[in-house]
């Protein structure tokens, strides 16, 4: 699904995440940036779909392909988005159990684009 798809689906909602934010949400750490941008590149993020949107929030649900387990059923992905980037709140349900894992990055990445 492309940026352009996502307009579709909700063109009202306006939702801006660029490179430098991504950057500066992961922060010091180069591993959730390469592994990522791998999991975006082999289109493993399936679909991303707008949940709801405020004055201050815009809510995305993200499902993205088990890169260990490809015929299970995705990590769901919940990204609880602002202009100020500390106050995102980012869940994934894959074992990691980090808020910058890999697929929460690659969806970070996919609205980038």
């Amino acid at each position: 699904m492309q940026q352009s798809d996502l307009k579709k689906c909700a063109p009202d909602v306006e939702l801006e995440v660029t490179i430098v934010d991504i950057l500066d949400y992961v922060g010091e750490s180069v591993r959730p940036i390469k592994e990522g941008y791998a999991v975006y590149a082999a289109n493993h993020v399936i679909c991303i779909g707008y949940r709801q949107q405020d004055a201050v929030n815009t809510e995305v649900t993200g499902y993205v392909t088990q890169t260990s387990h490809p015929g299970l059923a995705p990590h769901e992905v919940f990204l609880k988005l602002q202009q100020d980037i500390s106050k995102w709140t980012l869940k994934c349900s894959c074992k990691a159990g980090t808020a910058k894992c890999k697929h929460i990055v690659a969806c970070l990445l996919h609205i980038e684009k």
